[in-house]
């Protein structure tokens, strides 16, 4: 299979690009990726696994110059308790391809309008041999093919040889991905120190997605991208695009990233709590909790990506729901009950984040400030502070953290 898609690859190219040849005047970049069962006959071919086949012909020019391409792949499974896999790919040539991977720690976008152009200068113009098309130069057109193609589910292919059986099957993710562009040569600029540039057409195609299913739940995100010129520069600027390509391939890339990126109340909420705990010293005890619900739910995921994946909201909501309230250990005074009450009411909903933030601040900072040492659960939970607690409800009140219908 994988040797007769570069072979049909090679087929096209050769067909729509009479006197272009890859390697000389063109560029052939392509790459095959498979996670799950692949049956074929012609050629016959089994395959139960995660594979990747990626290949590129290219000219290679005066002092060891070659043009730009990209690709990258991740994959994550997880069973048999439940069916889970996740897949991310890139694939980009020319400028998007530089783009891509001079941005690629670049979480707060701060190189983005400074990136270079990537160029190739030559002394002189390539020879080629006879019958062969010179590279493209100013006034001539020439196409580009440029394509994916993408399966996740299941596909069954009959080719008429093999009677009512089928020739072909595909189950899980398939994903196909070509370029053949020609070498365009231009004169140098000012900056330039060489009098001829060799640049290839800047080309861009994403893909992330995830799969979950368990029980009677089930989760599908996929987003693709698919670009070419200008439009595919301004794609690889995007940090959400290269996100797709950080968040697997690249873990502590994309635990800095995911941190600067977090846009959600419950992610927000979460370090803080986390946050809290360690000034507590009971940070590895959270940490844990988090890990215990993390294999509940049956995630594969880190830590730090829970707390900041933003697909990740809706179960980061229910970590939070129990734990966002103060759980009384014994029957708490009339005042300390209030002030639990107030916590669970703003805790209840993301959207009450910012109330419930200035509500807990305020305890602990009223907490510090009267030298009353431990955690506020254990505070609050004390019978023998029923005086403390009616101070603190009362400066609570003054301060309008917590109102009449609390």
């Amino acid at each position: 299979m994988r040797l007769r898609f570069f072979q049909g690859a090679l087929i096209v190219g050769a067909l729509a690009f009479h006197g272009c040849v890859a390697g000389y005047n063109s560029v052939l970049f392509a790459t095959r990726s498979n996670v799950g069962v692949d049956m074929d006959t012609q050629p016959p071919t089994m395959e139960v696994a995660i594979s990747r086949t990626e290949g590129v012909i290219m000219p290679t020019f005066e002092d060891g110059q070659v043009l730009p391409v990209l690709s990258s792949f991740a994959a994550s499974t997880r069973g048999p308790q439940s069916f889970f896999f996740g897949v991310d790919s890139t694939f980009s040539t020319g400028q998007a391809a530089h783009i891509m991977s001079y941005l690629w720690d670049d979480f707060d976008n701060a190189r983005t309008v400074d990136v270079p152009e990537t160029r190739v200068t030559l002394t002189r113009e390539p020879r080629l041999r006879l019958g062969m098309m010179k590279c493209l130069k100013s006034g001539q057109v020439r196409p580009v093919v440029f394509g994916t193609d993408t399966l996740l589910g299941v596909k069954l292919a009959w080719s008429g040889q093999t009677a009512q059986y089928p020739s072909g099957a595909k189950i899980g993710f398939n994903r196909k991905e070509m370029a053949w562009a020609p070498v365009a040569l231009s004169p140098g600029g000012p900056g330039d120190d060489k009098p001829i540039v060799a640049r290839i057409p800047s080309l861009l195609a994403t893909l992330d997605h995830y799969v979950r299913a368990s029980g009677v739940n089930s989760e599908l995100t996929y987003v693709q991208y698919f670009a070419t010129g200008e439009a595919a520069n301004n794609l690889a600027k995007r940090r959400d695009v290269r996100e797709a390509v950080a968040k697997r391939t690249d873990p502590e890339a994309a635990a800095g990233f995911l941190r600067r990126v977090a846009r959600t109340q419950s992610s927000r909420r979460l370090q803080e709590l986390l946050d809290s705990y360690e000034r507590e010293g009971r940070k590895a005890d959270f940490e844990k909790e988090m890990k215990a619900f993390l294999d509940d739910e049956e995630l594969s995921v880190s830590v730090e990506q829970f707390i900041h994946d933003i697909m990740l909201e809706e179960q980061r909501v229910k970590f939070l729901r129990p734990r966002t309230t103060v759980s009384p250990r014994g029957k708490p005074s009339p005042a300390a009950q209030i002030i639990i009450d107030a916590l669970t009411h703003k805790g209840a909903s993301p959207e009450d984040y910012t109330a419930y933030k200035a509500l807990r601040d305020g305890i602990l900072e009223w907490m510090k400030k009267n030298s009353i040492t431990g955690t506020m659960t254990a505070f609050l939970n004390d019978p023998t502070r029923e005086d403390k607690h009616g101070e603190l409800l009362k400066h609570l009140k003054k301060l309008n953290l917590i109102g009449e219908e609390d």
